[in-house]
């Protein structure tokens, strides 16, 4: 794989700009290790998607597939799976664009497959679990085979997980007209909060586990909706924390950029006769 990715480079021209960057890859990283394959999407999005090339990964593997998408969620890729369906004595491929899962199970739970609705909303809170988990930089306890890691462990470790909350920058005019700024202490904020915490958990007691293929799931059509939004609001709450935490470095500049405005602000009126 190394000799020919790297062939690829070498053998197409960096110019003009209109050459062709086509790589196209029929699962020849199933013949793989885990600990292989990883680091090979690497190469591939830092090597090939960042420099204009037009990248087609195709896989049979189903648990694959759902970790190279969580692992390649940059560079505007896209999602889609292929059928085939009898057409008179052939077949014929149908591609389908792959929807979220959420929005799958709100269509199956609509056309009364209550089943296949709690196994997209199972496959979704899994896939934020994991995602959430990187992201924040969580520590998860470790299995070299990411398909044998409980979804259990990623949610213990997201439940109790904490960001840094760095409230707004406060100011005030003394006597002389001076005006002192000062940053609050920042504080902890749950990335998770209590009663979304309690939402996950009662939706975890029969709907998020793998107890959902079975038949007795088909009697609980109002909890599996219910799940859907909690799972929703599990990765809004994820996507709050990540913005909580890229603000800070911007927070700091807003209050420095103030600072210099009211020091220019006094000189001038200190210069004004």
């Amino acid at each position: 794989m190394a000799i020919y990715l790297a062939g690829r480079l070498v053998c197409t021209p960096s110019t003009p700009s209109t050459a062709l960057k086509l790589l196209v890859l029929d699962d020849v990283l199933i013949g793989l290790d885990l600990a292989n394959r990883l680091p090979l999407l690497d190469v591939i999005e830092k090597r090939f998607v960042k420099d204009g090339w037009q990248v087609v990964l195709l896989t049979f593997d189903r648990a694959w597939y759902e970790i190279a998408r969580q692992r390649l969620s940059h560079g505007g890729w896209r999602h889609y799976e292929i059928f085939t369906t009898r057409v008179g004595d052939h077949e014929q491929p149908l591609l389908l664009p792959d929807e979220e899962h959420l929005y799958r199970a709100l269509d199956f739970l609509d056309a009364g497959q209550v089943k296949a609705a709690a196994v997209h909303v199972r496959t979704a809170f899994e896939l934020a679990l994991k995602t959430g988990c990187h992201q924040l930089r969580l520590a998860v306890k470790f299995h070299p085979d990411p398909r044998k890691m409980p979804a259990s462990d990623f949610w213990n470790s997201l439940k109790t997980a904490e960001v840094d909350m760095v409230p707004a920058p406060q100011c005030a005019t003394d006597s002389k007209g001076r005006i002192h700024w000062w940053q609050p202490k920042p504080f902890k904020h749950r990335v998770i909060p209590p009663d979304l915490e309690r939402r996950i958990g009662h939706a975890i007691s029969w709907v998020l586990n793998p107890l959902s293929h079975s038949q007795t799931v088909d009697r609980y059509r109002a909890e599996i909706e219910d799940a859907i939004y909690a799972v929703d609001d599990l990765e809004i709450a994820i996507r709050k924390a990540l913005t909580l935490r890229s603000v800070q470095p911007a927070t700091l500049m807003q209050m420095l950029s103030r600072l210099l405005r009211a020091r220019i602000v006094n000189l001038q009126a200190s210069n004004t006769p």
